[in-house]
């Protein structure tokens, strides 16, 4: 929706005329140097004044729109439709029912990051279990989201899953859809503005992603969570199977996921258990959430035929059970409208990159070297000029000495700096691989994109090039090791989502401290619930410490 003022909306999906006198169909609004403007399809009137909406796009300024749908309709000016835009279902969606659900009111979408994670309610390095999920708002500018101030705690749990606490969240946001949000809105002439909530990605680390995914991960035959890439391990020897791990191939889909796991639900309710095994080899897809009632059904299966039904009279009664209970055992994750997780879960810097392929190339670089190229190493290292790098200093004696257990911080180091120390301590495909690196890694941490086409076209090129030198050093790391097959996807997650600095979890990784703090201070006997207590409390005061109200009900 945009606000043109005076209590004037416009809402996608609606004709609305230009000051031009042309019709037009906003489907979606974006701001182009900080202007607000609409791509739009063209409306066009033939002969018999009949009006077709045409394919083709076009871009315009906001401040040229001059009559929205209502005041078209009051006026008897909404233009009569054609047969074919009539079964195209254009007129249909007009008014956009949000017009009635907002009330008068400004109706807006914030789009929020579902970050997810296991993390340590201890300090001390005894591992404290918890399911945490945090949140951040993507419709603030770019440069705010990696500040802990915006990052907003959901749940957490010792005992619920990951896809169980998101399903709580899935009933709040779904609720906002029909009773959105209002909040006090001085900018907006009825004085609030009422908002609705969609997941926009989840950005967490890839065992988690693969998980939301349905996906078996690493393990499998078919180890990617975004395309349908691998086969057995005589399949991917083979040139073709090997080849294919260096491409982007048949992309996954929620569809397609869920229409395999039903297909695995059926499977457990005829009992066939061996045909189930040959779906999770087959496919990669094992959802860990389903899993639990697939082995509830198996088991209710084999307690029925033990009781005397036939395994027909078994298999109808389970269908049916299912039937009647698939808003409980399915993933949220795949009944989420707006999220596909194959598609909306993009790559991760932090742990793709950072602590994946570097630290890949990391270990198979100093492990080679004698301790007198060590010391060398590290004096080099440790005299780096970094005015010009975006660290403050270098630990080189650390990161030497500790060189199996880095953390992102001093990969970060390493890839902006091992580079130019290492030409006379490394073979040639080892440097020419360090090079690929750094090449790759320049494009990727890239905060902004000024020409989408040539950016991905460059990032393909350094991403292969990359991948062809570390394949030289060790070729069965492209079919052991899922994270240098996840680097093919980066494009297409650029062209979704912009730079993939906007889905690092850094910041969420930080906020784990403050989930911390609150854990050591809860009182140990209902941890989740009083952790919860304790940072909605802070969430509070974070908002009135910004300048945030608060409405009141006054009595």
């Amino acid at each position: 929706m945009f606000e043109a003022g005076n209590g004037i909306h416009y809402y996608i999906h609606e004709v609305a005329k230009l000051d031009d006198g042309r019709f037009v169909i906003p489907f979606r609004w974006l701001k182009v140097d900080n202007v607000m403007h609409a791509d739009a399809y063209t409306v066009e009137v033939n002969d018999q004044n009949r009006a077709h909406i045409k394919k083709n796009t076009i871009r315009v300024s906001a401040s040229l729109l001059s009559s929205n749908f209502l005041d078209l309709e009051s006026r008897n000016q909404v233009p009569a439709w054609s047969d074919t835009t009539i079964a195209d279902g254009y007129p249909a969606r007009m008014p956009n029912p949000l017009r009635m659900v907002a009330n008068g009111d400004p109706f807006y979408t914030i789009l929020v990051d579902y970050f997810s994670d296991d993390v340590s309610g201890n300090r001390s390095k005894a591992w404290n279990k918890h399911w945490n999920a945090y949140m951040t708002n993507r419709s603030l500018p770019r440069e705010l989201l990696q500040h802990e101030f915006y990052i907003h705690f959901i749940s957490t749990s010792q005992h619920a899953s990951v896809p169980e606490q998101f399903k709580e969240f899935q009933k709040q946001i779904k609720k906002t859809e029909t009773d959105p949000i209002r909040a006090p809105d001085n900018t907006s002439s009825t004085g609030s503005s009422c908002y609705r909530i969609i997941v926009n990605t989840d950005p967490s680390d890839n065992p988690m992603q693969a998980e939301i995914c349905s996906c078996m991960g690493a393990a499998a035959n078919h180890p990617c969570r975004k395309c349908k890439v691998g086969g057995s391990q005589v399949d991917k020897a083979t040139n073709e199977g090997y080849h294919a791990m260096f491409l982007s191939v048949e992309p996954r889909s929620k569809s397609g996921i869920f229409d395999v796991v039903q297909q695995q639900i059926k499977l457990a309710c005829e009992g066939n258990e061996t045909a189930l095994k040959k779906s999770y080899t087959a496919t990669g897809i094992k959802d860990k959430y389903t899993e639990h009632w697939i082995n509830d059904i198996l088991s209710q299966f084999k307690k029925a035929v033990d009781n005397g039904k036939s395994k027909a009279q078994a298999t109808n009664e389970l269908k049916q059970w299912t039937k009647d209970h698939a808003d409980v055992i399915y993933s949220p994750f795949l009944t989420t409208d707006s999220f596909d997780p194959a598609r909306d879960t993009p790559i991760e810097l932090l742990h793709t990159v950072l602590l994946g392929v570097l630290k890949y190339l990391w270990h198979t670089t100093h492990t080679s070297w004698t301790p007198d190229q060590k010391k060398l190493f590290e004096l080099r290292l440790q005299t780096t000029n970094t005015s010009s790098l975006s660290i403050e200093g270098i630990r080189a004696g650390y990161i030497v000495q500790y060189a199996n257990s880095l953390i992102g911080r001093q990969f970060k180091v390493l890839l902006q700096s091992a580079v130019f120390h290492i030409f006379d301590l490394v073979d040639k495909t080892h440097f020419r691989a360090w090079k690929a690196i750094g090449d790759m890694a320049a494009l990727l941490w890239v905060p902004e994109i000024d020409n989408m086409e040539t950016y991905c076209a460059d990032l393909h090129i350094v991403i292969g090039n990359f991948l062809d030198s570390f394949a030289e050093i060790d070729p069965s790391k492209m079919i052991a090791k899922v994270k240098t097959h996840l680097l093919t996807h980066a494009p297409s997650d650029v062209r979704l989502f912009g730079p993939l600095l906007g889905a690092i979890t850094e910041a969420f990784e930080s906020f784990n401290a403050v989930f911390r703090g609150a854990s050591i201070l809860s009182n140990h006997r209902a941890p989740s619930r009083d952790i919860a207590i304790q940072l909605s409390a802070l969430e509070g005061v974070k908002h009135r410490a910004a300048g945030g109200s608060v409405a009141v009900e006054r009595t």
